[in-house]
């Protein structure tokens, strides 16, 4: 309510954005069914006409490690052994919480608390 406030109060015209990373409604639909449905909650939140062809999709692209899953026993032996402040970044890079930490949180946007 108060995005729709403040846009009516306006002198000038407010124009609206959002990002999300948890949006999507099932893994078992399609591309557009998750855009349209974004860009119906997006105009009931904003006020505005927003169609499904204004929603940006954003997928990870890898930019470290070794693009394979880390299992959290993995993890969690390199989380006690630690990290060794002269490793070079291709070393830091490898590490197994790092590739952990691009796939589980920079991969699926998970928030913490």
């Amino acid at each position: 309510m108060l995005i729709r406030r403040i846009k009516a109060s306006a002198k000038n015209k407010i124009t609206c954005f959002g990002t999300s990373a948890t949006m999507v409604s099932s893994d078992k639909t399609t591309l557009l069914e998750q855009k349209q449905e974004v860009a119906k909650v997006g105009s009931l939140i904003f006020g505005s006409d927003i169609t499904y062809d204004q929603i940006i999709y954003e997928h990870l692209v890898r930019s470290i490690g070794k693009n394979v899953a880390t299992p959290s026993e993995v993890v969690a032996i390199a989380i006690k052994n630690g990290i060794d402040q002269k490793w070079t970044a291709n070393e830091f890079e490898n590490h197994a919480t790092a590739n952990w930490l691009e796939e589980n949180i920079a991969g699926k946007g998970i928030c913490l608390p």
